[in-house]
């Protein structure tokens, strides 16, 4: 059976390890964004520069959810 310090250190390298992997994500956000690539507003999907969704389906669906929140009263 685990102590406690076993139970911290297992948490502590679970968040360690998301950490890490947010960076990377970030990082690799901002390498598409300086690649002359984009990323869709909908679905994060790489996209041409200019290019705000990656398709039609996207687009309509991002529209749609902005619609009803501000049917609903809420700011997106």
């Amino acid at each position: 059976m685990a102590d406690l310090a076993d139970l911290a250190d297992d948490l502590i390298d679970r968040e360690r390890s998301a950490g890490v992997q947010r960076v990377r994500e970030n990082v690799f956000r901002e390498i598409i964004l300086r690649g002359h690539l984009a990323v869709c507003r909908n679905c994060e999907e790489t996209t041409s520069v200019g290019q705000a969704f990656c398709d039609s389906y996207c687009r309509d669906d991002f529209e749609q959810v902005q619609r009803l929140s501000r049917i609903e009263g809420r700011s997106v």
